[in-house]
């Protein structure tokens, strides 16, 4: 997430959160005094910038939140008087200094990833399920390479020998968003009954602060089932065309994260009409009992097929036992989809501009890279692919100048013929392409509309029935020319993947290929994970925008293409009919890439020369699109 710090001037919500518990706290530390043997790691950068103790939890020392935020900025805990531990990653980039906050692109921020450990906790006397539990103020932005997870926690029960997964601690938060106060509250499976335990928080972020006070192990309530909020199954598109809605079915984990066993546990799901249609359907899965932490995941049940009307839906999964739940606020998880007209879409609006990380290609290599999204097609006799809309991003470019350059945009027809969800390149077929040449301003929430045609004919593609197409966009570089792509964060495709697959009508996402030869490049399905999709929408319609009646050149209307084949200079005398606004005249490889082009005012005759002598052999495509007819012809280069 890209921010010009000079400019900012956005107010961050101060978010205090209480809460009231009955717990029995096993063990606590409140920093009184000091660190008390907790110990900091740096692991990057591996230099001094790691947690300290601080005598008030103080952060507001860092230039951005100094000017910003609150240069007060404290933490709000039960025991802040007697000390806190503090990472300020805005303290160690700006050192206090507003001439040091950065203007540059995210991939230009510090990164820090810093380790904060505790001494060893003994545990043996205890035997029921314990959490962890701790009062927080944090502030976080982009999570730093190498990390899963911009804040963490892990544990370990031979003294640090080894340790858990990492665990998200604050997958509920918001980037540039101050929380104050924040009570945080994580199960730990396992610890109880262990003499040699140990606790690691890690912060993996470029900015800002996170600030750790009174720490707790908690005696586990005994009620307690959640649905768990990083895996659960959504419609295939956030957007479907009325024409085209299909049956998909559903997928929630759920997991007892009290201290005891649960039993008779349900999953409902229910879906409502938005525009009055009240509840349109609901179906329950039976779990019986689910032990304590134990998680029922990959669960496929039910299917619904939204009737044939333009609505949007709201959805919620529940999770019920035969106890009373002891926290009921994470027993259910809403969401929504709609019926469009005529749009298929992964995303109701652009969140954010991406782009590959730097490991993905060689010092040198050409910066090339594709990302789309597979739309499947139910009923696509009698249907057209008639336009696409997308969006670019060019503010994070710097050298090379990406404006005059073209990104192209294609409709491939997938067969995933070897069942490796990704789209190989002899699985794809090229149906139409559509060339948009960079004007340089592009922003990540513009939209981009522009017409899907086939290469050959200038014709709108008739589409078919139960198949998949995906509509790419692919940036062809030469040199380390940076462009970046429109996407969302708001949805999970993940588990609508694997769902659809295990109902046996698999159904994807987004589609990515990052390669400097995005010819042989396939398109992995796993794509920057299934909670970013392109913002790249396929447009139907009962009647093509382009057909061989409304958009063929007459005959009569002389293009002549001289000599041919060619390997020099090719001359082009183009003769009409009657004058056009406006001629465009593209020069494309037989991959459907744009080698030249040049766009021309109102005229009725034109002759001119093409330059040819430094392409490559082979087949290559002239196109002349007019008001009132496009034609295309070859061009063979020897």
């Amino acid at each position: 997430m890209k921010y010009n710090y000079a400019l900012l001037c956005f107010a961050f919500a101060l978010l205090f959160t209480t809460f009231t518990n009955a717990q029995s706290v096993i063990w606590e530390e409140q920093f009184d005094g000091s660190a008390n043997g907790w110990t900091s790691t740096s692991i990057t950068p591996t230099d001094t910038t790691n947690w300290e103790w601080d005598p008030a939890g103080f952060v507001g020392n860092g230039a951005i939140t100094a000017q910003f935020i609150d240069p007060n900025l404290a933490i709000d805990s039960p025991s802040a008087a007697n000390g806190s531990m503090v990472f300020n990653a805005d303290y160690f980039t700006t050192l206090g200094d507003p001439d040091n906050i950065p203007t540059g692109p995210p991939s230009s921020y510090p990164k820090y990833i810093a380790e904060l450990v505790s001494p060893t906790i003994d545990l043996s006397s205890v035997v029921n399920a314990v959490s962890i539990q701790w009062t927080q103020l944090i502030t976080i932005l982009n999570v730093s390479p190498g990390a899963s997870f911009r804040t963490s926690l892990q544990w370990s029960t031979d003294d640090g020998l080894t340790w858990s997964d990492p665990v998200d601690a604050n997958e509920d938060k918001a980037i540039n968003t101050v929380y104050n106060g924040n009570l945080k509250t994580i199960p730990v499976p396992g610890i109880e009954g262990e003499s040699l335990v140990r606790l690691k928080f890690t912060f993996a972020s470029d900015f800002y602060h996170w600030v750790l006070d009174d720490i707790k192990i908690i005696e586990r309530e005994a009620n307690n089932m959640r649905t768990n909020e990083n895996f659960f199954a959504i419609a295939p598109n956030m957007l479907t065309p009325v024409s085209q809605v299909e049956e998909f079915g559903f997928l929630c984990d759920i997991e007892n994260i009290g201290g005891q066993p649960q039993t008779g546990v349900e999953l409902t799901i229910t879906i409502n009409d938005d525009n009055g249609g009240g509840q349109v359907y609901t179906d329950t899965e039976t779990y019986g009992t689910i032990g304590v932490d134990s998680i029922a995941e990959n669960v496929s049940f039910g299917g619904f097929e939204p009737p044939a009307v333009i609505t949007s839906y709201s959805a919620v999964y529940e999770v019920s036992a035969d106890s009373v739940d002891f926290d009921d606020s994470d027993n259910s998880i809403s969401w929504g989809f709609a019926v469009s007209d005529s749009t298929f879409a992964k995303e109701t609006a652009p969140t954010r501009e991406i782009y590959p990380a730097e490991a993905n290609w060689n010092a040198g290599d050409p910066r090339s890279w594709a990302y789309g999204n597979c739309y499947h097609v139910v009923n696509g006799s009698g249907y057209y692919a008639n336009t696409v809309s997308f969006s670019i991003d060019v503010t994070n470019s710097t050298t090379p100048d990406p404006t005059g350059q073209s990104v192209r945009i294609r409709l491939d027809e997938w067969n995933d013929d070897n069942s490796d969800f990704n789209a190989d390149i002899d699985e794809r077929q090229n149906l139409a392409i559509y060339n948009y040449i960079i004007e340089g301003n592009e922003a990540f929430d513009d939209i981009i509309t522009a017409p899907l045609t086939n290469l050959f004919t200038g014709e709108t593609v008739e589409l078919e029935d139960n198949k998949d197409y995906i509509v790419v966009i692919e940036f062809i570089a030469e040199d380390e020319t940076r462009v970046d792509f429109g996407a969302s964060d708001a949805q999970d495709y993940s588990a609508m993947i694997l769902n659809s697959a295990q109902l046996g009508a698999p159904r994807y996402a987004g589609m990515l290929g990052i390669a400097a030869d995005l010819e042989t490049e396939p398109l992995s399905s796993v794509g920057f994970g299934g909670d970013f999709v392109p913002v790249v929408r396929l447009n139907i319609g009962s009647t093509p925008i382009f057909s061989a009646v409304t958009e063929t050149l007459d005959a009569s209307n002389q293009i002549k293409l001289f000599p041919n084949p060619a390997s020099d200079q090719v001359q082009l005398n183009i003769e009409l009919q009657k004058i056009s606004s406006q001629v465009n005249i593209d020069l494309m490889d037989i991959q459907g890439r744009l080698i030249q082009s040049n766009q021309l005012g109102s005229l009725k005759s034109f002759s001119t020369e093409i330059d040819v002598h430094n392409l490559p052999a082979g087949t290559y495509f002239v196109r002349i699109a007019t008001d009132f007819g496009v034609r295309t012809e070859r061009l063979i280069i020897k």
